[in-house]
């Protein structure tokens, strides 16, 4: 193996590591939230508004530097940017943080990673891309495997009442976040070739940032103040860590590495965060859940077929 590809092995690999600590970080602020008594929504957005703030300044360098290309934007590629804007942090953060709440943390990892499935859906209905047998068996194994999960975490449980239909709202809201993701990453690769993934990131972030500025309130400010020194310390590894530094190491190794290299290191992400998960929280895992997380990541592997703009973790 040529050093340009190890390196960019070696850094695809660093950066599974990191993206696998988010959902135990995103369970470790949302739980001190709890205990504190925050409201779910004051939890949510405070959580949200940080992340998406702290990340979008640390991306001015690199828009400041890359102006040439942000001058030149077209109006066609603005309203990209704000799909980017609306999908990436929007829509795909705000129904992660509520969901995270409820699942475990190894869960919400494994429904993020739906997100290339539900890509492959979007760019068969939007860009006419060609679903082949593999994608649409990895659609029905995929969704095989979320449903698997949740039914070993009695998410998917029925009572002599019936269905428990005010559990479904944490999964309901990752589904959401997972079709954004998906959406965010269709849209990123609309802009084409001449702006640069991490470019389109950092517009999307600071924009975002700019239009969440109305959402900052009182609320949101003492929600943050129970947080104590850990959870400022998982708060900020999200942002600084997951949103903008491995980020920046992902697009690097995505220069060297093929679809097929890709996706195995999406895939560590999802195994690892489940790893976490069990070992500083004691999450439960059984045969059947981990039945249903192999369904995911083997359906993962189907649909994959070209590197993708990974989720914002």
């Amino acid at each position: 193996m040529d050093p340009v590809r190890r390196r960019a092995h070696l850094l695809a690999l660093i950066t599974a590591i990191f993206w696998s600590f988010a959902f135990v970080s995103i369970r470790q602020v949302m739980e001190q939230f709890e205990s504190a008594g925050t409201a779910t929504w004051n939890s949510v957005m405070a959580m949200f508004l940080v992340r998406v703030t702290v990340s979008g300044i640390l991306f001015t360098p690199l828009l400041w530097h890359q102006r040439a290309i942000v001058r030149h934007l077209g109006r066609r590629e603005w309203l990209l940017v704000v799909g980017v804007a609306a999908f990436g942090s929007f829509g795909y953060h705000l129904p992660l943080n509520y969901g995270a709440m409820t699942l475990q943390s190894g869960t919400v990892g494994l429904m993020t990673a739906m997100s290339p499935i539900f890509s492959a859906m979007l760019a068969f209905l939007l860009l006419r891309e060609r679903m082949g047998p593999g994608r649409i068996a990895g659609v029905m194994l995929g969704v095989a495997g979320v449903a698997l999960c949740l039914r070993a975490q009695g998410v998917l449980a029925w009572s002599g009442d019936g269905m428990d239909w005010q559990g479904l709202l944490a999964p309901g809201a990752m589904l959401i976040a997972s079709m954004s993701g998906a959406a965010f990453a269709i849209v990123g690769r609309s802009l084409g070739r001449r702006v640069p993934k991490a470019v389109t990131l950092g517009l999307g972030l600071s924009l975002a940032t700019i239009l969440a500025l109305p959402m900052w309130s009182a609320e949101v400010l003492r929600a943050l103040a129970v947080l104590d020194g850990l959870g400022w310390l998982a708060m900020l590894y999200l942002a600084v860590i997951c949103l903008w530094l491995a980020y920046w190491l992902w697009y690097q190794a995505l220069s060297a590495l093929d679809t097929v290299e890709v996706t195995i290191y999406l895939n560590l992400t999802t195994v690892l965060a489940i790893l976490w998960g069990f070992l500083l929280y004691n999450e439960r895992v059984t045969l059947v859940y981990l039945w249903g997380a192999a369904c995911v990541i083997s359906a993962v592997i189907l649909v994959n077929r070209r590197p993708a703009t990974p989720l914002p973790r």
